[in-house]
């Protein structure tokens, strides 16, 4: 008995193209969701063993890997892709490379800014809630990315600064503060009573209800200038955390003025002498 051969089956080619391009975008997808599992997992590994501060540090520059794995992933699979298809990426790389060298030229400052995002974070030279002053803006921390810095000044202003303009930063609540006090009195007072008071007065005021613990260390410098019309003495105390800085200082300028009026030191008041001469020749 004798059977009849199996028909052959020939697969077009363009079914194997189609195969291949499949292959191909599933094969980013499955890389991106890997590489970005990956960083997720290492981001969370960072949040749990360190600081909160490192973990928020680490997922803004997780976002910016993401973003760049993305972007590239893009690319290397969209050009094999074209490949597959039979159209030559010469071409096309040739003039990725011309536009790549027009657009750096043109994006200098859009890479410094981003250089500079990412040694602000690598560095820890400020933290979201955290106030600081770069340049002349003095503000809270609202927003930190590798592109720019969001600020929030006293006044409710939104300030953006571009992280290639930021050259010095001075952070005003990295873990402690020292706020300086200057009190002035008048020259006819006793300086050494009224620094013993002004002592005594901080001292107390670190024990009060709801400063306790915030405030210690409390300093009387002493005399620190000495004016037309009044004598400055100088005083500091530490304070943690570091954001309670401007309350304290106002708390405890009203508890030295409370003590100040109890003992009868009285704060000076700017005189101003005008003295009147007669011309002679008039007389």
């Amino acid at each position: 008995m004798e059977f009849d051969p199996l028909p052959s089956f020939s697969i077009p080619p363009s079914v194997w193209t189609l195969a291949r391009i499949v292959g191909i975008g599933g094969a980013a997808l499955l890389l991106r969701r890997l590489i970005g599992g990956a960083i997720q997992a290492l981001g969370s590994k960072i949040s749990s063993r360190s600081d909160p501060n490192a973990g928020m540090r680490f997922q803004t520059l997780a976002r910016a890997l993401r973003h760049v794995v993305d972007v590239v992933t893009l690319i290397v699979a969209g050009m094999l892709i074209l490949s597959e298809l039979g159209i030559s990426i010469a071409p096309i790389l040739a003039t990725a490379g011309v536009a790549g060298v027009a657009i750096g030229f043109g994006a200098q400052a859009f890479v410094r800014d981003y250089l500079g995002g990412l040694l602000i974070l690598v560095e820890d030279q400020m933290r979201q809630g955290e106030v600081v002053r770069i340049g002349n803006y003095v503000g809270t921390v609202e927003e930190l990315t590798l592109r720019f810095v969001r600020l929030r000044d006293m006044d409710g202003k939104v300030v953006f600064i571009p992280n290639g303009e930021i050259k010095i930063v001075e952070n005003l609540t990295r873990e402690f503060a020292r706020p300086l006090i200057d009190i002035r009195v008048p020259h006819e007072a006793d300086v050494e009573r009224a620094i013993q008071v002004i002592q005594a007065t901080i001292e107390k005021a670190c024990t009060e209800e709801g400063w306790a613990g915030v405030l210690s260390e409390p300093e009387v410098m002493g005399v620190q200038e000495l004016g037309a019309s009044s004598v400055v003495i100088r005083a500091r105390v530490k304070v943690v955390p570091p954001i309670q800085q401007w309350a304290a200082r106002r708390f405890l300028l009203q508890r030295i003025k409370r003590a100040f009026d109890q003992e009868g030191i009285e704060i000076p008041i700017t005189q101003i002498g005008v003295t009147i001469r007669k011309n002679e020749s008039q007389s």
